[in-house]
Order: structure tokens, then sequence, then C-alpha cells
């Protein structure tokens, strides 16, 4: 999802409804196309499923595959070690979309965001309303190991074990994977080609777009 979104006052939910719909809205305006496919990293992932969960349906947009890269889906345990530091790291001065993303997951408003994020997009996944695709690296930082998985299928499961947060989002390996995904995606539409061949037909009418 190409959104460098970092306002501290701002939470998941906030970026999901006023940047990605508007953005996503954008691109079916100019591709005729109502299937959109999702990839984010780190927030990003929670932004797209956010998005997918809970305002898809509102813009007439059929979101059936979330892709996340180093997302934290059950928590990163980097956030609750900072606040047991206290001072500037306390809980109570901590940006809302970190407490959002922390293994406890919530503010004082919403104290089970991430949970309930979590539950309701293995919901939908059960159902096969769409599916999540996860890669995360053991030696992460931020977001370790299966701290980034959400999907329960294996074969939408890619986890590393040398790449940190940020290394995952430029690595060539990481690309292939999503690459690969996207090739298995695109094989079941009639008429589309692997990513990086020539297509005969319009690419993108009544076809899904990557955002």
């Amino acid at each position: 999802m190409g959104k460098n979104i970092n306002d501290p006052s701002k939470g998941i939910e906030d970026y999901a409804r006023d940047k990605i719909s508007a953005e996503v809205k954008r691109i079916k305006a100019i591709t005729g196309s109502d299937r959109v496919i999702l990839m984010g990293h780190s927030m990003g992932g929670m932004i797209a499923g956010y998005y997918a969960e809970h305002f898809a349906e509102a813009d007439e947009v059929n979101i059936e595959h979330v892709i996340s890269i180093a997302t934290p889906w059950q928590g990163t345990p980097m956030i609750d070690c900072f606040w047991k530091l206290g001072g500037c790291f306390s809980k109570e001065k901590e940006a809302k979309r970190f407490l959002q993303m922390s293994v406890s997951g919530g503010t004082n408003t919403d104290p089970n965001f991430r949970q309930t994020l979590v539950a309701k997009a293995l919901d939908s996944e059960r159902k096969g309303v769409r599916k999540y695709y996860n890669i995360w690296s053991t030696t992460d930082y931020a977001v370790p190991g299966a701290h980034g998985n959400l999907t329960e299928d294996p074969r939408r499961q890619r986890s590393f074990s040398y790449l940190g947060h940020y290394g995952l989002a430029v690595w060539p390996s990481v690309w292939l994977q999503t690459r690969s995904w996207l090739n298995e995606i695109y094989a079941s539409e009639a008429g589309f080609a692997p990513v990086g061949h020539v297509r005969n037909q319009h690419p993108l009418q009544n076809q899904p777009v990557l955002v």
C-alpha cells in the first residue's frame, strides 16, 4: 500500500477511512474495476485489513486478497517493553496507533481493538470472503516471528530467519514470494497473464487491481 502515513494522533481506523478509502475509490474510477488487492508493510497491513473488513463494502469494492509484510497481527512486544521503562515511554503518552499495535492491543475506549480485528479477518477467511497472506521474520525486532502471522493456511504463510523489520520491505526474496502469490491469484482469472507478462486484453477491467 503506497501510503507513508505517520500522524501520531491518528489510529488505524482513521487511516483506513480517511486515506485508503479515498485512494481505492480513485483507482476504481481510473480502472473501472471494483476488485482490489491490498498490500501493506507493518501497520499498513493492519490498515489494509481494517479497510477490507469495515469500509470496502460501503465503498462497493471487493477486497478478495490482503497481503501483509511484518504486520503485528499478534501485537508487537517492543511497544509493551518500552512501557515498562516509563517516563517518555509511558503508556499514557503513547500514540493511538501504537496502543492498537501493542500485545495488549487497544485503547481506553477500545481495549480489544487488535484482537477484534484479527477475529473479524479470520472469520472472513473461514467463510471464503477473502484470503490473507502473511510474511514475517524471526529476526524482526519489532514484529518477531509468528507475531506477524494471521492466516491459518500454511500456503499463505512465509517466514524468514535473517531479515529485520525494514529489510522485509525491500529484500528481493520477499518480493519474489509476493510475486508468486500474485501470479497464483491472477492465474485464476481468465485471460490474465502472470505478473511481468504481456496481456492481450485490457489488464484492468473487471480484474483485481493491486494497491
